[in-house]
């Protein structure tokens, strides 16, 4: 360890404990536990990371990196990414503006009735604006409850799935998701040791990392409902910070993207 190594305490349900992380991967640590085992490596995803953040990443330097991007085999119109920024969800104008988002959500939930759907929230404080609605279509749930509701989602006909956590690791192909919501750009919290290190601490590289990695959550997001080239489903973009990020920061999202983008 040096002083590029973070240290924070953690609290689990059986003891406490110590965690030390790197602010970033060096070529050292990279080299050691991985590309020593190797000659050359592939990787795959529908969301990389830009190449320099990547490189930064992965502990190497750009010029160790080569990218191939490649077009979506998925129509564009079948996963349309509709604009309509109606609230700021930022910390200052979060309660001004809830009355202009939560209107919002109701329009869009009538508007398809009978088919299910999901709203990214990002945070537990929307969760629970949006749960303040009482739709008798909503499913929720916190850290220990997910696959429960899951569970009762997947059971449901016209349920819509609220939560805080989805973002990834979630399958909903055809009438499992038929619209997507995300109702709060889903920026990394400043809270966390690490991020806030990244961040402050590394120049204009840590700020760009920031946008990046709230530009892959919004890719990331939009595709939990578009799961194979005949399925389709439509995202919705309502908060400002989310829609703006798109607008001036088009670089950070894939291609095949950003051809799906419009505004309401």
């Amino acid at each position: 360890m040096d002083e590029s190594w973070i240290f924070q305490e953690t609290a689990g349900k059986r003891a406490n404990g110590w965690k030390f992380q790197p602010t970033w991967l060096t070529p050292e640590l990279s080299n050691e536990f991985f590309f020593r085992h190797g000659e050359r490596f592939v990787l795959m995803s529908a969301t990389l990371l830009p190449k320099p953040i990547l490189a930064q990443t992965l502990g190497l330097s750009s010029n160790e990196v080569e990218v191939i991007e490649l077009p979506s085999t998925f129509p564009v119109d079948n996963r349309p990414v509709l604009l309509d920024p109606v609230a700021d969800m930022s910390y200052r104008t979060f309660s001004i503006e809830m009355p202009s988002m939560l209107a919002e959500i109701k329009r869009l939930i009538k508007k398809h009735c009978g088919v299910k759907g999901v709203i990214h929230t990002v945070s537990y404080r929307l969760n629970q604006a949006i749960m303040s609605l009482k739709n008798k279509r909503f499913i929720t749930h916190n850290s220990h409850d997910k696959d429960a509701a899951l569970k009762r989602f997947a059971d449901s006909k016209d349920g819509i799935l609220v939560s805080p956590s989805s973002t990834r690791g979630v399958d909903l192909p055809d009438d499992e998701c038929r619209f997507i919501i995300i109702a709060k750009a889903p920026f990394q919290s400043l809270g966390d040791k690490l991020v806030k290190s990244r961040v402050y601490g590394a120049g204009g590289l840590g700020a760009f990392w920031y946008r990046a990695m709230c530009a892959q959550d919004i890719v990331q997001a939009s595709g939990r409902g578009v799961r194979h080239k005949n399925d389709h489903c439509t995202t919705y973009v309502l908060d400002k910070q989310a829609c703006r990020l798109i607008v001036d920061n088009q670089s950070l999202f894939p291609r095949y993207w950003m051809d799906a983008v419009d505004y309401l």
